[in-house]
């Protein structure tokens, strides 16, 4: 009996299960048609918005310019030629290389003419030397360009900053007529005194040119020299007639010449002093407790070698060896003429100039005061 009630019971708890599970698959079956049914009416109502939406605009879209038929294609006409190839060789500096069309472009050329002559302005420490060798590539030819300008540098003196300088082609320039200076006789007659003089063998004698160095000597009628335009110098530089020279013409060394700041070439009118016999007057200085010295330092300003006065720098003293002893009676003079060989001997410490100019062989003659002088 038990065992019937037992299988009742679990007859009726299987029919339970069983009705719950048809239930929950029902209501399972039930959502997802529902699922199903709105994502269809959703798809429709996607498919409805695209149907009836507005194509999108389309960007405009720029014209592309045509080039005219009629234009011809450019024509490839080759490297065009080098002016200055063309340029007759006149018209240009054989050594350098320099085309004279466009130097004289950057100095102010006016006229076809012009290309036959460089107008060159002289910078500051300008040389004849330097000019030449910058035009020409030869130093040496300074003279022939000094005759060329011999009207505008017996005007003028010498190369002053800003004054204007002929600068020749090399054929003209070394034409016999620039090779030596001019002689006397070559002179021209009639020529005023206030003439302008012309250029080349008809110049006259007194703009004849001397060759010192890189220094412009003009030689005056009277035998004067005039150096660099600045100086003027008696004598030729010989035992017989020395070379008579003011301190101003060896202090203007400094102008150029000063190691210490790199300038370490000396002009030319100073080199050209050296080994030739110079006279001067100045101040002197003898060597303290020497009863006959034979040494003395002859300066541009009075310096008793301790207190009084002002020392001397390289550029106004001259130290001189005095062929012999100064007698005692001269022992105390402070002015005097030195004469003897000159030296340009520059004495450097380091980059320091201590010492410049020596005289050899040299006589004193003392001058001032109870000398009579």
């Amino acid at each position: 009996m038990k065992a019937f009630w037992v299988i009742v019971v679990a007859g009726i708890a299987g029919a339970g299960v069983w009705v719950y599970q048809a239930r929950v698959a029902e209501k399972s079956a039930a959502a997802a048609a529902e699922t199903a049914r709105a994502e269809a009416e959703r798809a429709a109502d996607v498919a409805k918005a695209l149907a009836t939406a507005p194509p999108p605009a389309t960007p405009p879209v720029a014209p592309v310019p045509s080039s005219p038929a009629t234009a011809p294609a450019p024509k490839d006409e080759g490297p065009k030629p080098d002016p200055a190839a063309t340029i007759d060789p006149i018209n240009r500096h054989a050594a350098g290389g320099i085309d004279l069309d466009r130097a004289l472009g950057t100095e102010g050329a006016t006229s076809e003419a012009d290309l036959r002559e460089l107008i060159y302005t002289v910078a500051p420490g300008d040389t004849l030397a330097t000019i030449t060798q910058k035009f020409y590539g030869d130093p040496s030819i300074w003279q022939r360009l000094g005759h060329y300008n011999a009207a505008e540098l017996r005007a003028t003196g010498y190369l002053i900053a800003g004054m204007k300088l002929r600068i020749p082609p090399r054929e003209i320039l070394m034409s016999p007529q620039y090779e030596k200076p001019p002689a006397a006789a070559d002179v021209a007659s009639s020529a005023g005194k206030d003439a302008v003089p012309p250029v080349g063998k008809n110049a006259p004698a007194e703009v004849a040119l001397v060759s010192e160095g890189e220094a412009l000597v003009v030689v005056k009628e009277d035998g004067t020299r005039l150096i660099d335009g600045r100086f003027t110098m008696k004598g030729e530089g010989t035992p017989e007639k020395p070379y008579e020279v003011t301190w101003e013409y060896l202090v203007s060394a400094m102008e150029v010449y000063d190691p210490g700041q790199g300038k370490k070439k000396l002009p030319g009118r100073i080199a050209m002093l050296d080994g030739k016999r110079l006279r001067i007057t100045g101040y002197v200085a003898f060597p303290l407790y020497v009863d006959e010295p034979r040494e003395l330092l002859s300066m541009l300003n009075q310096w008793d070698g301790c207190c009084i006065g002002i020392p001397p720098t390289p550029y106004d003293a001259i130290e001189v060896h005095l062929s012999r002893p100064v007698p005692t009676a001269d022992r105390v003079a402070t002015y005097g003429t030195v004469e003897g060989t000159f030296s340009v001997k520059p004495y450097l410490v380091g980059e320091w100039l201590v010492g410049l100019y020596m005289m050899e062989d040299a006589a004193l003659t003392v001058r001032g005061p109870g000398y009579g002088t």
